[in-house]
């Protein structure tokens, strides 16, 4: 019998004609029900709290990491509408996620085993990124469990509406972060023509933050992105007769076909064959500008002799090159790396003007530590923090 209408029968004889018939009988009888439920659910609630209880000591075999878990887990329960609301405050909304709310729930089931109580509690006093040091240990900085830092760090709630994947660390930034918030696509109100958001993060008073994890890269993963290898073949055409392109390609038309070798050795070949050094500089430049967005800034970095010569200068300045061209062309202001592999929430963030320095002292660089990160093939590899 339905709960509802056992109440009305058990009751029923309070009623002079064993039925409501006035307006005051309804609502008495309306609040008798509502009574009642509630004291039915608080006794289910009690019953299943104290089976749970039995559960628990009957279980001998449950080592102490599992009770804790348990624990945490049963605490975390009255946390999960709290995370819901802070990812809204931070526009994290359904609507915002290819999935809804199927990635809200994977978002929470996700941080289950972290300990929410010291997370809310850290929020009641929460750090900007700019006051933090620029490279160093999340949990460190931040004075938190190194655990707890982490979980949130993995989290993968899958893509957004647009279908972009959301990585590692991107929630967990605005998560923790006062000045730092999701970004958004915006409406011109008057055309209604859609400006795509840059960046993956805002970051209040700098601008769009990019977050890459461990192997992150700037630019399309190998095989998806430009296979710049018919760029340099034409550069070695316009460089060299035709007998030293042959002799030439024997050695570099093969993979990995190495950028910072090739351009070292192109270099000095087609000086040796009597091409102007002007004339050689500003070709490799030319092709160089096409491999990264046309942007114009190859000679930025490559001027002088060395430049086009010595392997790990040209490496040096191939990700200079990458990470500006990247800058500009993706609208970004600032990058975060941070290691998602070891788990020790090891970052660095660099601000666009400060690139240039961070690469000279190795702050982040290729994930091949020799010059062969950079191949033709693969004109954005893998990078990590150093």
């Amino acid at each position: 019998m339905d709960p509802i209408e056992k109440i009305i029968r058990e009751n029923c004889w309070r009623f002079d004609k064993g039925y409501p018939k006035s307006q005051e009988d309804i609502n008495y009888l309306k609040s008798l029900i509502e009574s009642q439920l509630q004291e039915q659910e608080e006794d289910e609630l009690a019953q299943l709290k104290t089976q749970l209880i039995k559960t628990i000591q009957d279980a001998n075999d449950l080592s102490d990491k599992e009770i804790r878990a348990y624990i945490k887990s049963i605490n975390n329960r009255g946390y999960k509408k709290d995370i819901t609301q802070k990812l809204a405050d931070k526009g994290y909304t359904a609507d915002r996620f290819k999935f809804g709310n199927k990635a809200l729930d994977k978002i929470n089931k996700d941080v289950d085993e972290a300990d929410l109580s010291v997370y809310f509690d850290y929020l009641k006093n929460p750090k900007n990124l700019k006051d933090i040091k620029a490279a160093g240990k999340f949990h460190e900085e931040l004075g938190l469990p190194k655990e707890l830092v982490k979980s949130f760090v993995d989290i993968e709630p899958g893509a957004d509406q647009g279908g972009s994947s959301i990585g590692k660390a991107e929630l967990f930034i605005s998560l923790f972060f006062d000045d730092i918030g999701n970004t958004a696509d915006e409406t011109d109100p008057e055309t209604g023509e859609v400006k795509k958001a840059k960046g993956d993060n805002k970051w209040d008073g700098v601008g769009n933050l990019e977050v890459k994890g461990t192997g992150g890269r700037l630019g399309q993963q190998g095989g998806r992105g430009l296979d710049a290898t018919a760029i340099f073949k034409s550069l070695v055409s316009d460089l060299l007769p035709e007998e030293k392109v042959i002799e030439f390609g024997e050695k570099f038309f093969k993979n990995p076909w190495r950028m910072a070798e090739s351009i070292s050795s192109l270099y000095k070949l087609a000086k040796e064959n009597g091409v102007k050094e002007e004339q050689v500089q500003d070709k490799i430049i030319d092709a160089l500008d096409k491999v990264y967005w046309n942007q114009g800034m190859a000679s930025n970095y490559f001027k002088t002799e060395k430049d086009f010569t010595d392997l790990e200068e040209i490496t040096k300045n191939l990700l200079k090159l990458n990470t500006e061209s990247y800058s500009k062309v993706k609208g970004v202001d600032a990058i975060l790396f941070i290691d998602t592999k070891r788990g020790d929430n090891q970052y660095i963030v660099v601000k666009k003007e400060d690139y240039n320095d961070t690469i000279d002292n190795k702050k982040f660089w290729t994930r091949t530590k020799g010059p062969t990160g950079y191949q033709w093939n693969d004109v954005n590899p893998n990078l990590v923090i150093q």
